[in-house]
């Protein structure tokens, strides 16, 4: 009698029974088991993992006896494992599952008892979506797009776009590229591509503008004159063929080099790899109005005034500006121009530019020679033969007139006498000339005689 507190295989027992006239023996077989598992349930019970991030740690909660062994059904994915004595579930999953139901049987010598486990295997979600081409400017029936993405995170499991691309252009929705010809304008428009896979999903943007290759070209046309086929206008894709004729059918076909006639309409024809249009597109070509002659008002002698500036200026010209620049680079946007001399020119002759431009674009550019004289004109002297200030102008040409009008000197320079005598203090009048005999200028004004 008793209650095993062991456990027992299946044992047969003799029993041996004896007194003073012999004995006999029989026998008694004993099998002693364990309690029965149960109650096995796991936490947590429900578990959605990433792909290659989450760690699995399922442990389990269970009642009866102790369990000899663990077993699952289905086999769990790759990167995850069933501990068959602690019946803990562990690890990272390196593939993706769909929900899965997995049966666990815990057993003794008592029985068994089982529980479940549910498991889901998501990718890592896509991001950073983007299409480095973007944005595009196509040409109706001539531009090939293939706007490929970039795309970090997860395996994408497939794309898809909003709003609807044109006619002509179409979305690999597993590839994600973006891919054909327009046969459709399109006015500038944002498509949002999403990106999706069992983790999550991610969007970026591909803006598309798709223009007619005939509106590009602005007819009528004013051109600076001469001009050439090569001036007119365009902005059509580098991958086209473009023609120019004299006819909207057959006529001549013209070269870069064909010069232009004021009035007259040519036509382009474009044509691609994909498009071959023969249709001809009309571009009428004006001359701009020509730059009137402009002056220069100083005259090809100039010389320093007693404050140190040159003064050029021409006459204005209705939608034209006017650029002066002189030898050292310095350049100055107007009508007129004074600069001080002693800081841009020296001595002698210097060209200055002036280049007129139009509303058209079109240049005339205008060249005078300026002859820079450092001549400072005293307005007083004394000719006292104190050995200062004796001498007017020396070293120059010029007359000297006295208040009547009457010429009293002619030559190099005046040291202040008439006749051998020296004139009475008072205003007299000169005219200096400047300049060599190709290019003379007469200063006029008048000095001061003042003996002290």
């Amino acid at each position: 009698s008793g209650t095993p507190t062991v456990l027992l295989t299946t044992t047969v027992f003799t029993i041996t029974a004896s007194n003073s006239g012999g004995s006999t023996s029989g026998t008694f077989t004993l099998t002693v088991i364990d309690v029965a598992p149960s109650g096995l349930t796991y936490s947590p019970a429900t578990q959605i993992a990433t792909k290659g991030v989450t760690v699995i740690n399922a442990v389990p909660t269970i009642s009866g006896g102790a369990v000899v062994s663990y077993s699952i059904t289905p086999a769990l994915p790759a990167g995850v494992s069933l501990n068959t004595t602690t019946g803990v579930i562990s690890g990272t999953p390196t593939v993706l599952l769909t929900t899965t139901i997995f049966t666990i049987t815990a057993s003794n010598t008592g029985g068994s008892t089982s529980g479940t486990f549910t498991l889901t295997v998501n990718d890592v979600a896509p991001s950073g979506l983007s299409y480095a081409s973007s944005p595009v400017i196509a040409t109706k029936g001539v531009t090939v797009i293939n706007a490929v993405p970039t795309i970090s995170g997860g395996e994408v499991v497939s794309y898809s776009i909003t709003p609807a691309l044109p006619a002509g252009v179409s979305l690999n929705t597993t590839t994600g590229v973006i891919s054909g010809t327009p046969t459709v304008l399109l006015t500038t428009t944002v498509f949002t591509i999403t990106a999706s896979n069992s983790g999550g999903s991610t969007s970026g943007t591909f803006t598309l503008t798709v223009i007619d290759p005939f509106n590009q070209i602005q007819s009528p046309q004013t051109l600076c004159f001469p001009a050439f086929v090569s001036d007119i206008k365009i902005d059509v894709p580098q991958n086209v063929a473009i023609g120019w004729w004299t006819d909207p059918i057959g006529g001549v076909q013209l070269t870069n080099t064909t010069p232009l006639e004021s009035g007259k309409v040519y036509y382009i024809e474009i044509n691609s790899e994909t498009v071959n249009s023969g249709i001809r597109y009309p571009v009428e070509v004006h001359a701009a109005p020509p730059i009137i002659n402009t002056i220069i008002s100083n005259d090809e002698v100039s010389f320093v005034n007693n404050d140190g500036k040159i003064k050029v200026e021409t006459e204005p010209i209705e939608n034209c500006s006017f650029i002066w620049k002189l030898p050292d680079g310095y350049s100055y946007e107007g009508v007129n121009f004074e600069f001080p001399v002693e800081q841009y020119l020296d001595s002698g002759k210097c060209v200055v530019s002036l280049t007129v431009i139009n509303n058209y674009g079109c240049t005339k550019t205008l060249k005078k020679d300026i002859w820079v004289l450092p001549v400072k004109i005293p307005n007083t002297f004394t000719p006292n033969n104190d050995g200062i200030n004796d001498i007017f102008m020396k070293g120059y040409m010029l007359e000297i007139y006295n208040r009547n009008g009457i010429k009293i000197h002619e030559g190099m320079g005046w040291d202040g006498t008439h006749k051998g005598h020296t004139v009475p203090n008072g205003t007299y009048f000169y005219a200096l000339k400047l300049g060599d005999k190709n290019h003379l200028k007469i200063k006029t004004g008048y000095i001061t005689v003042s003996k002290q």
